[in-house]
């Protein structure tokens, strides 16, 4: 046995068992508490990682919305090509029939080098409230291709490019779908 179990157990209200737990309770006081450096860096710790979680979700919201619209502009702009490829154009009809210039777009001109252009407007297809409506422009261009000489072959070029404006943190930039396809005769 060692010399501290032959010694008479302290009793449980005794003043030196008392003032062994004062010890070390005030000793385990000082260590296991936070100083005010500690406390201050976590905070600190804390504020950055929930504004960059708040950032990130203000980001994930503009992107989602900007989805969206990017989206509404590409089918605005498939709508357009849809128009063109139902057009006729029969090279075999006397006298030979080409509707594809007959689309219905504001402001036909034709270029140097023969190509017709236009535009249309129209509002992208969005959840409306109230006033919010987003205008959109459809710059359409058709070209006549010539694949061959000998025999003699054709295709238009039709490009539509949809503009539309997107508010990205109180800044109106504008975006442009561009779709192109190429369209052959009817026969």
């Amino acid at each position: 046995m060692n010399a501290r179990s032959k010694e008479a157990p302290e009793r449980i209200g005794s003043p030196a068992r008392s003032a062994h737990f004062q010890r070390s309770r005030s000793a385990r006081g000082r260590t296991a508490g936070f100083t005010l450096a500690e406390v201050v860096i976590c905070l600190a710790i804390i504020v950055l990682v929930i504004g960059s979680v708040i950032s990130a979700y203000i980001g994930t919201c503009f992107r989602a919305q900007w989805s969206g619209y990017n989206f509404a502009a590409q089918s605005l702009a498939m709508q357009e090509l849809e128009l063109a490829r139902t057009a006729k154009w029969d090279l075999n009809d006397t006298p030979p029939v080409d509707q594809i210039t007959n689309l219905n777009l504001i402001g036909w001109s034709t270029n140097a080098s023969g190509a017709w252009s236009g535009y249309t407007t129209n509002t992208l297809d969005l959840p409306v409230v109230g006033t919010n409506v987003i205008w959109a422009t459809n710059y359409t261009t058709v070209s006549l291709v010539t694949l061959s000489t000998t025999p003699p072959t054709y295709v238009h070029m039709v490009q539509v490019q949809t503009v539309w404006p997107f508010l990205w943190y109180n800044k109106v930039y504008l975006y442009t779908n561009t779709l192109v396809d190429y369209i052959a005769p009817d026969y």
